[in-house]
């Protein structure tokens, strides 16, 4: 709820912004969730059939989108106030096929833990992008997680990426994240070893 209600309050771009909702059979209140926003003409949802995962679901979800860019909002986290307009302008301006920002890590109550000024390109989510330039690269749906890292590596010196160092987003990391669970560094280790083949 908090992750929609931070992109629907977006001003500058208002009417001109769509929202699909891809739910990737979810086990939690996700779609009681969206239920609060069903008046939104903005926004859509769309129910997974089987489990997608993450890169996966944002396939689907860029293939169904119709905007000139397209940005990844993961779970639960979240937009600051006119981010997207701010990238919007910023990706006009450089010319390029990506848009990253640095951004918070927040905690599970939405108190900020770590601010990391630089932009990290192996987080896909919170990243702008020209949809059909990430329609034809496309997320590798062969990752379960960690399709950021393999993204990243695929498009780095091959396309213009721009950053933009001023926080435009938030993480939200927590004790049940994947980010931190125990498995985390060795399935993130065997992601970088399948991308080297």
């Amino acid at each position: 709820g908090e992750a929609l209600d931070s992109s629907l309050a977006e001003q500058d771009l208002g009417a001109a912004m769509e929202h699909i909702v891809v739910d990737d059979c979810s086990e939690d209140d996700t779609l009681s969730a969206v239920a609060e926003f069903a008046d939104d003409k903005r926004l859509r949802l769309v129910l997974n059939e089987q489990r997608l995962y993450v890169a996966g679901s944002s396939n689907k979800a860029v293939a169904l989108a119709r905007g000139k860019y397209v940005v990844r909002l993961d779970a639960d986290d979240l937009f600051l106030t006119n981010a997207l307009s701010h990238m919007v302008r910023a990706i006009e301006r450089e010319g390029a096929m990506a848009l990253y920002s640095a951004y918070h890590e927040i905690d599970e109550n939405g108190k900020v833990t770590a601010r990391h000024q630089k932009p990290d390109l192996e987080l896909a989510g919170g990243a702008l992008m020209r949809r059909d330039w990430l329609g034809y690269y496309r997320f590798n749906d062969k990752l379960t997680h960690h399709d950021g890292i393999d993204f990243a590596r695929r498009m780095q010196g091959n396309f213009k990426i721009a950053t933009y160092n001023d926080p435009l987003w938030q993480y939200r990391v927590h004790a049940g994240s994947h980010s931190r669970s125990a498995g985390n560094r060795a399935e993130r280790e065997r992601v970088a070893r399948e991308i080297e083949v």
